[in-house]
C-alpha cells in the first residue's frame, strides 16, 4: 500500500468509528427517552423510532466490517473449526 491508500483507509476507519459513536449515542439516548414512561416520566415514541434507525445503522455497519475483516487461510484438510469437531459440541474427533 502506498501513502495515499494508507491515508484513505485511516480516514475511512475514523469515519466508521465516528458513525459508530454517533449511532450508539443516539440509540442509547433514544431508548432512555422512549422508555421513560415505564419509569414515571413522559414517554416519547418518536425516540423509539430514532433508536430503531440507530440499530439498523449499527447492524449495517457491522455487516460491512465483517465483510472486510481479514481472515486467516486454514491449511488444506484442516477441519478443526467445524462444528462436528469443536470442543463445545463434544465432537467425536476432538481429543481431550
Amino acid at each position: 500500500m502506498n501513502g495515499g491508500d494508507v491515508a484513505m483507509h485511516w480516514r475511512r476507519g475514523l469515519a466508521e468509528a465516528a458513525l459508530f459513536i454517533a449511532a450508539s449515542t443516539a440509540g442509547i439516548y433514544g431508548l432512555g427517552e422512549g422508555l421513560n414512561g415505564f419509569f414515571g416520566g413522559a414517554a416519547d415514541p418518536w425516540w423509539l423510532a430514532v433508536s430503531a434507525v440507530a440499530l439498523a445503522v449499527l447492524a449495517k455497519q457491522m455487516g460491512r466490517v465483517q465483510d472486510r475483516w481479514p481472515r486467516r487461510a486454514a491449511p488444506a484438510g484442516d477441519v478443526s473449526g467445524t462444528a462436528i469437531n469443536s470442543p463445545a459440541s463434544g465432537g467425536r474427533d476432538h481429543q481431550h
